[in-house]
């Protein structure tokens, strides 16, 4: 209805006669809810927030998915905050993502209030919304986020991805705002064969993938293939994931490397279309969907924080018989290995002359890393 003084009156009368009693139809209360929506210039919000599981009317979390989609015909942006533990994640995560939204969760011990205010003082100024990315002949792939959010008043989006042609590309954004379609097209894009100047973004890039693949495991179930990729690509940039630790030698200690404010993620597990976790698993399902959303929308490329890893420009090393060895070395690839003594005069001149290598050097007298196709050992 029209945000008129009288109308907001009367929804004000019409919620104080409400009584908090009875269960919890999710699938009428959305399907009604997005059916509600109409044509129109402005861009469609629907904000759903629950405290509880489905019990009333429909239960299936995958016929409430099927049918809160289909029912969706102008792609109204469905936001869902689940309040407190008791809540079906798996449902709450894909009704979001399934419909142009996002997820949230708030904890017993959050706010609620701080949340919407924050997520209302959000979405009241949208500058684009249906966001159309074209790049033209650029090769590309494993491109993230896969489907674009709208872009707010005081925000930004980051979309990364791998390209497989070089040279110069133009790109073009387009969007609508009141009505009126807009395109924003930027012509001298230069996509190099290599380049250091942005050494944080491949990290950044991989975080992206592996949340997606995590959200496939937790959807599908683990697989080996899935699972390998996600070892990969975490060893390689350096981060921590349900399947991938570092173990301090001389301590045996495990160190998570969580990242700063965000919660340590639990195992992944297959979710059951209809199931529902409780007690300490559901605490864990909640914090594994803030944790796996978190993942899939990273902008911050933190390495894990430990003693036995470290992190330079786009590469990770990892502290290995006293020696700091890059993740990229594979001793049967059989690259031309070059020895150098720590402190001579020849390792001088060739850092000298490189500075990118002489980044890698700087991590202590024994290091073994892969540069320009060669491999350099220096040891003390």
């Amino acid at each position: 209805m029209p945000a008129t003084e009288e109308n907001r009156n009367a929804a004000a009368a019409f919620i104080e006669r409400q009584n908090a009693s009875g269960g919890t139809n999710i699938h009428d209360a959305l399907k009604e809810a997005v059916g509600n929506f109409q044509a129109g210039e402005r861009p469609r919000y629907l904000v759903f927030l629950t405290d509880g599981l489905p019990t009333v009317g429909e239960t299936d979390a995958g016929k409430i998915l099927r049918a809160v989609t289909e029912n969706n015909r102008f792609k109204t942006r469905l936001f869902t905050f689940g309040v407190g533990y008791d809540v079906n994640t798996f449902l709450l995560d894909q009704l979001a993502a399934r419909n142009y939204g996002a997820a949230d969760y708030v904890t017993p011990d959050e706010d609620l209030e701080v949340k919407l205010s924050n997520f209302f003082a959000k979405v009241s100024t949208p500058v684009l919304t249906g966001l159309e990315l074209d790049l033209g002949n650029l090769q590309i792939n494993d491109i993230y986020p896969r489907q674009l959010p709208d872009l707010f008043q005081g925000s930004q989006i980051s979309i990364l991805g791998r390209y497989a042609s070089t040279g110069r590309y133009p790109i073009s954004l387009k969007g609508s705002v009141r009505g009126e379609t807009r395109t924003l097209r930027y012509d001298q894009n230069e996509f190099p064969v290599s380049s250091t100047s942005n050494d944080f973004l491949p990290r950044l890039w991989a975080m992206r993938k592996v949340g997606y693949l995590l959200e496939q495991i937790r959807l599908s179930g683990e697989n080996a293939e899935l699972k390998a990729e996600i070892i990969k690509l975490a060893k390689k940039y350096g981060f921590v994931t349900p399947y991938t630790s570092y173990l301090a030698a001389d301590e045996r200690d495990l160190i998570t490397g969580t990242m700063p404010g965000r919660p340590r993620m639990p195992m992944m597990k297959a979710m059951p279309v209809g199931g529902v976790a409780g007690g300490i698993a559901a605490r864990e399902s909640v914090a594994a969907s803030v944790a796996l959303n978190s993942m899939k929308d990273a902008d911050i490329a933190l390495p894990a924080a430990n003693r036995v890893t470290r992190v330079v420009g786009s590469k990770t090393f990892t502290l290995n018989n006293d020696t700091w060895t890059d993740s990229a070395y594979d001793p049967g690839a059989k690259l031309q290995l070059i020895d150098l003594t720590f402190g001579s005069e020849t390792l001088l001149m060739i850092l000298i002359a490189d500075k990118e290598l002489a980044s890698y050097a700087a991590l202590g007298k024994n290091v073994l890393v892969v540069h320009k196709g060669k491999a350099y050992r220096i040891r003390s």
